[in-house]
């Protein structure tokens, strides 16, 4: 297939490298993903994932330790915490749907930063803990992703209970404070059925807690695809970096974009002509490769 003039070589070699390693995450569907896309969906599952190796700082709220289900789920809720200091993974015990349907995005996190944890150490032959009715819900600070707080326990279905962001607040009001509206109110605060609905539509509202505050966007905001608007702004970003990367090397070597290779090595990524090292990136998203 013929390289589309519209789109630098090099991202497009980025693009695959992504996806090459997506699919040793035992991502599936990728092949439904188009090419350019890849970086967007990638990101999403960064954010969906707890990556390996990174050692995290866990918060419990009040209610979660007042919560009557606490004791009952006390293994699990301990195991996840454990494995999260640690940094071991924990996929196992997240939605099936960070691999199984990677394309279909995850509305509550898009929003309100939110991941949720089945509460089971009964491993299937799938690789995912037995599926629990109950939840534990975790809010992951994307200003500070070494630290997770765990909220409280919910059921499935509870994804727009204005209730996960007033417990956030009444904790760690400090953890989303960015996200805090300041400069205005809002005439209609909606309910939690509305927040469903507009949510479904891939809008982003804002939310009036029981003090007056007001929040927003506090997991990035939701796209019109219902994507992470920090996703989309990270590949827009990255598209960017390369067109101006590779036009500046086919300038400088007066040769054609097609003779660059773009080498990704001991989570280093290195620009390559013949065979040799012309360039060793510094860009926006190393700190994402470190995740890896």
């Amino acid at each position: 297939m013929a390289q589309n003039k519209n789109i630098p070589f090099l991202y497009t070699q980025w693009c695959k490298i992504l996806k090459g390693i997506l699919k040793n995450k035992n991502v599936e569907n990728l092949d439904d993903i188009p090419t350019g896309s890849i970086p967007m969906y990638f990101q999403e599952y960064i954010f969906r994932t707890l990556q390996d190796g990174i050692k995290h700082k866990t918060h419990f709220s009040k209610q979660l330790q007042k919560n009557p289900k606490y004791n009952h789920f006390k293994e699990a809720i301990g195991n996840i915490k454990d494995m999260a200091e640690s940094g071991q993974t924990l996929t196992q015990y997240l939605s099936k749907g960070i691999v199984k349907n990677t394309k279909k995005p995850d509305k509550l996190l898009n929003d309100w930063g939110i991941i949720h944890f089945h509460l089971s150490n009964d491993i299937q032959n799938d690789g995912f803990c037995k599926r629990t009715k109950e939840l534990l819900f975790a809010y992951r600070n994307f200003n500070n992703p070494t630290d997770i707080y765990f909220l409280d326990i919910f059921e499935h279905g509870h994804w727009t209970k204005k209730m996960i962001v007033e417990i956030i607040h009444s904790n760690w009001p400090k953890a989303i404070a960015p996200f805090r509206v300041e400069c205005m109110d809002i005439t209609h605060n909606p309910t939690d059925d509305e927040i469903k609905s507009l949510r479904g539509a891939n809008i982003n509202s804002a939310i009036k807690l029981n003090d007056g505050t007001v929040y927003m966007a506090i997991g990035g905001g939701m796209t019109m695809l219902g994507t992470n608007m920090w996703s989309t702004l990270n590949q827009n970003s990255t598209l960017r970096f390369f067109i101006d990367t590779e036009k500046k090397l086919v300038d400088e070597f007066k040769i054609s974009a097609e003779a660059l290779s773009l080498v990704f090595e001991n989570k280093k990524l290195t620009i390559k002509l013949k065979d040799k090292n012309i360039m060793a990136i510094q860009s926006p998203y190393d700190n994402l490769l470190e995740q890896l």
